[in-house]
């Protein structure tokens, strides 16, 4: 017989499958109002998620963006809770008009993250205390170039052509902590990304009156070939006195193994609609086929995925002699989804509710905006893991414009 129990320390238990937790939050404008993308345009924000949007930058205008990101969670199983919190850039963007008709923007921001320490403890009449250990570390990253073309009256179209890079980690080990004679073993993969991937988006702007404006946007992603290079090393070992791994013998050491990892078709429609500077609300839906999902060959049993999203932004009144307060603007939102984790039957979902803030610099455009997400994913029963979240997202926008003349009286 056996007897088990899990120790968990982590920030997100299920970045593990796939390549990780994907980042779909770009900036705290975006987290505030639910995170629905596709139909999102502004002359004052950069909109990665589709590039039609960078319509909209208006003439010789410049945006620069930049922010931070902060994640608290709770795990918790049927008998167990663990505590996380870590910081991270979040983002850097740049956009601009080349000309009338074609608009441009750059930026780094993350694709996905992985980070997990999990410890599984069992007991064995035979070798007494097993111990096993799993551990995932590292993240991609993707730097873009994108553009929008404006191709008909009230249509633009965009694409951003993507570098994706980074490394993933993910470590698991036997032990035995009881016996001084029985080798442990380890097993040490590091998988390296290097290549680029494109995505596309379209959007229509429609003008209902002199007040109200609508927006329909579509998003879409083709199936890509992701190229990969992965490490391996397992080796048997004991425990030094300097709790260091004294290696006794090398099973395998693969230096470079050439593969890819498929990256699968997305979707998405989104709807907004403005009511000039005063407010606007927008709505999302999203799919993504990971049902193709495969890593050097090897399927990982994923799912696919959906998710819908909604959000509002108000600004109380627009006029420079109005009290600061009545100039901020104020967002809100929610977003619902399937992720494409399934285990033990039970597919996982994530539900969150967001808001945020903006906050006007002085006599400029620029703004400070915080944005704020509260939410779960997971659950505690057929022996799963619930993660409860709370998201902070901190950052500037800022608003310039080239090649005028400063006048000061």
């Amino acid at each position: 017989m056996s007897a088990g129990n899990a120790q968990t320390r982590i920030s997100s238990p299920y970045s593990r499958f796939g390549i990780g937790d994907l980042q779909l939050t770009s900036s705290p404008v975006i987290m505030g109002m639910g995170g629905s993308t596709v139909a999102l345009n502004s002359p004052a924000i950069v909109n990665f998620n589709n590039p039609a949007s960078y319509h909209a930058f208006e003439q010789n205008s410049f945006i620069f963006e930049a922010g931070l990101h902060n994640k608290f969670s709770k795990l918790k199983t049927e008998t167990l809770s663990q505590n996380s919190n870590y910081i991270t850039l979040g983002y850097l963007m740049l956009g601009f008009p080349v000309t009338r008709h074609w608009k441009s923007s750059f930026g780094l921001l993350p694709y996905s993250s992985l980070g997990y320490k999990v410890v599984d403890n069992r007991i064995d009449e035979l070798t007494g205390k097993t111990r096993y250990n799993y551990e995932g570390s590292g993240g991609i990253h993707q730097f873009y170039w994108g553009n929008s073309l404006t191709i008909a009256k009230n249509f633009s179209a965009g694409f951003n052509l993507v570098y994706l890079f980074g490394s993933l980690e993910s470590n698991r080990s036997l032990s035995f902590p009881d016996s001084v004679y029985m080798l442990g073993t380890k097993v040490l993969n590091t998988t390296t990304v290097s290549d680029l991937k494109i995505s596309t988006g379209l959007q229509f702007n429609q003008n209902l009156n002199d007040a109200y404006r609508l927006t329909l946007g579509l998003t879409f992603s083709p199936e890509v070939n992701i190229n990969a290079k992965a490490k391996e090393l397992t080796y048997n070992y004991f425990i030094g006195a300097n709790l260091i791994d004294n290696i006794t013998d090398t099973l395998v050491n693969i230096e470079k193994l050439k593969g890819d990892f498929v990256l699968p078709t997305d979707f998405g429609a989104g709807i907004m609609l403005k009511n000039s500077n005063r407010w606007l609300i927008k709505a999302d839906y999203k799919w993504q086929n990971w049902e193709n999902f495969k890593m050097f060959d090897r399927s990982d049993s994923l799912v696919n995925s959906m998710s819908v999203s909604a959000g509002a932004q108000i600004l109380p009144v627009y006029t420079t002699i109005s009290p600061y307060w009545k100039k901020i603007h104020y967002r809100f939102g929610f977003r619902y989804s399937q992720t494409y984790v399934e285990l033990n039957n039970t597919r996982l979902k994530e539900f969150g509710i967001s808001f945020g803030t903006g906050l006007p610099l002085v006599r400029t455009r620029s703004t400070i905006n915080i944005g704020f997400e509260a939410g779960s994913r997971g659950t505690i029963r057929n022996g799963l893991i619930r993660e409860s979240f709370f998201k902070l997202s901190l950052g500037v926008s800022v608003f310039d414009r080239w090649f005028e003349q400063r006048k000061y009286f």
